[in-house]
């Protein structure tokens, strides 16, 4: 649900000619920030793939933000995943 509503203000706000960059920007930041949430709960509940699938579309938008402490939570949640799937290689990687 929330992820739907960040969508909807997300493509509203975009399309507009007249939105400053520095807006657009925090929209970015919030849409990666909702789907490392949804990660976590889908994590929380044992649906690895999916929380792994949130976790790689918001590190692929903190990249484009080249927002460093999104970036790193990122990989350490990913790794976390991998630990909890049994696949210790790429965790450690």
């Amino acid at each position: 649900m929330a992820l739907d509503y960040t969508e909807n203000i997300f493509s509203t706000y975009t399309t507009e000619k007249n939105t400053s960059k520095k807006y657009i920007n925090s929209l970015f930041l919030l849409k990666a920030n909702c789907l490392r949430r949804v990660g976590l709960v889908q994590k929380a509940q044992g649906d690895f793939d999916k929380a792994m699938i949130n976790e790689l579309n918001s590190l692929k938008l903190f990249k484009e933000l080249d927002y460093k402490k999104g970036i790193s939570s990122c990989y350490n949640e990913m790794g976390l995943i991998y630990m909890e799937k049994g696949n210790y290689k790429d965790a450690y990687r």
